[in-house]
């Protein structure tokens, strides 16, 4: 998406070019390809561990960290590559989101009209909001002492990463569009009446 926008403000014109079928086609096999092999690699070295009673989870999804506590054995190996890909993963898309971002904005600020100014940032609201859910809930899901909070607060947090974040996107990207922004005033004007 910060490609997209990227695209689409400081190279309108050729937008179409460049974001072509080919291109999206492109980027949506690179996406999947980056988060599978990791996976593939976290599967295998989790797939030999002898795990210990009990096996059961306080938790709603499989979350790779709760599985390596459950293991009967040393798994510094596991954790250090975990961390290490998870490390690299939030640095090199953070760092692209941040560099499209950045690029936007000076393209924006040396851009006369200010009509255009608040359209630009408009277009991107909607990515950096979604991003800033994404992110944040990520960070609070894995980086939650389990000592300070309950396993029920961890259950919440682990809902709103996993499944409230996404169906909250096409929301998000939806209230760009005029007509959602009307009926959503509707509905908003019934509930105060």
């Amino acid at each position: 998406m910060a490609l997209d926008r990227y695209v689409a403000i400081c190279s309108p014109l050729r937008y179409a070019v460049q974001m072509n079928e080919h291109t999206c086609h492109r980027l949506a096999a690179g996406s999947w390809i980056c988060g599978s092999i990791p996976c593939v690699v976290h599967t295998s070295l989790t797939w030999d561990l002898p795990f210990c009673s009990p096996r059961e989870m306080n938790q709603f999804f499989c979350n790779i960290e709760q599985l390596l506590q459950l293991a009967c054995t040393d798994t510094s190996m596991n954790r250090t590559v975990l961390f290490i890909h998870g490390g690299l993963a939030a640095f090199i898309c953070t760092a692209l989101i941040l560099c499209s971002y950045f690029n936007i904005i000076a393209t924006v600020v040396r851009t006369p009209a200010e009509k255009g100014h608040r359209k630009a940032f408009s277009t991107c609201a909607s990515h950096l909001t979604a991003v800033f859910l994404f992110y944040g809930s990520g960070l609070l899901t894995n980086l939650m002492p389990s000592s300070r909070f309950s396993a029920e607060t961890h259950k919440l947090v682990s809902i709103f990463y996993v499944a409230l974040t996404p169906a909250l996107n096409p929301i998000i990207y939806s209230l760009r569009n005029l007509e959602v922004k009307r009926a959503l005033q509707r509905v908003i004007r019934k509930i105060q009446e």
